[in-house]
């Protein structure tokens, strides 16, 4: 069984872009990124893009 992490970078390895949801309450924008979107971002085959949440 993969990790989400995992399952999101296989599913979309030929993606053109992949979007990605920043949100961790109680942590000023800008903060180093949850383990999921940190594993994403170091996987990844295609550009990420990291969209905080408001």
């Amino acid at each position: 069984m993969l990790s989400p992490a995992g399952a999101l970078v296989e599913a979309f390895a030929r993606a053109d872009l992949l979007v990605v949801g920043a949100h961790r309450p109680g942590h000023p924008p800008g903060a180093r990124p949850g383990r999921i979107t940190h594993a994403v971002l170091q996987h990844a085959q295609s550009p990420v893009a990291v969209v905080p949440r408001r």
